[in-house]
């Protein structure tokens, strides 16, 4: 496990886990299937089901009205070796207002309500991890933060993406929230080879500030980790983005990872724009791996 910032634990350690979801995968006569599975509400899962190709696939559902603050969510995914998995959402994760005075906001002993989301992935030996979670919603004073802690073994493959929505444009209230803080590491074979922490807070920073969203609203990263995502799928990468008619009104690139992968990011406007281009990818990648392991 990666150590944060003492200031960044401390703001977990002070929740309590209030959700909680818990799903490993094991191979079975040659498919995928759900092995064990456990759930604390209002986090669940809503359905599983096998693909005919031999994966197997989990909706996971928050029967809640969303993160409220001082919700915990825990979320657990462990892929044995060789399993193949599609794991989605019901619906985005919704981050609703934290109300000062209420919810536990105190500047002076450095309390600031909001919620938690902690994912951990385990992705065993030549598995394959497609996490195709739904984008994250920030309401008006809305304080979120994020955890994503990604452990891969040998031969693994992963396609992961996270998109961050500023709020609900018809409702005006674009960057109002009060804070969002993730921050992502990933272990392959027991180094790190990615590390990445978004915090933004408007009323600090505007985003319209030189040198910070320019003028898009919504910010969203996809890796493709595998050792068959080197240089040359990297140019594969690049080369679709600068011809692809699902950029045009986006800003996005490209890059590898410190080894054995590829991290795209963008900004857009609005969050399906990221979202189709990202799954988009995520199927090039798919092909790319199982193309390669046939030669």
């Amino acid at each position: 496990m990666i150590e944060l910032s003492s200031g960044f634990a401390e703001n977990i350690a002070k929740h309590s886990v209030t959700g909680e979801l818990v799903a490993e995968f094991v191979r079975v006569g040659g498919k995928t299937a759900l092995g064990y599975s456990s759930h604390r509400t209002p986090l669940k899962l809503a359905k599983s089901f096998a693909y005919p190709d031999g994966r197997a696939g989990i909706c996971m559902m928050d029967c809640s009205p969303g993160v409220l603050s001082g919700d915990h969510y825990s979320i657990d995914v462990r892929l044995q070796p060789g399993c193949d998995v599609h794991v989605t959402n019901q619906s985005f994760t919704k981050v609703h207002p934290v109300r000062s005075g209420i919810d536990g906001v105190d500047g002076v002993n450095g309390i600031d309500g909001g919620g938690v989301m902690v994912q951990r992935l385990t992705v065993g030996a030549s598995a394959f991890l497609d996490y195709d979670v739904e984008p994250t919603m920030l309401y008006k004073d809305a304080r979120f933060r994020s955890v994503v802690e990604i452990t891969m073994e040998a031969g693994s493959h992963l396609a992961f993406h996270e998109i961050i929505c500023p709020g609900r444009a018809l409702r005006g209230e674009l960057f109002q929230f009060a804070l969002y803080d993730g921050n992502v590491t990933l272990l392959r074979e027991g180094g790190l080879i990615y590390a990445n922490r978004l915090r933004v807070q408007p009323a600090l920073l505007s985003a319209s500030a030189t040198g910070q969203w320019g003028g898009y609203t919504h910010f969203g990263t996809l890796l493709l980790i595998s050792d068959a995502a080197d240089e040359l799928f990297l140019e594969q990468i690049q080369s679709e983005l600068q011809s692809s008619k699902l950029t045009l009104n986006m800003e996005v690139g490209a890059s590898l990872a410190y080894r054995s992968g590829v991290v795209v990011s963008g900004l857009a406007r609005h969050a399906w724009e990221l979202q189709r281009l990202f799954r988009q990818l995520a199927g090039q990648f798919r092909n790319h791996i199982y193309k390669t392991n046939e030669k």
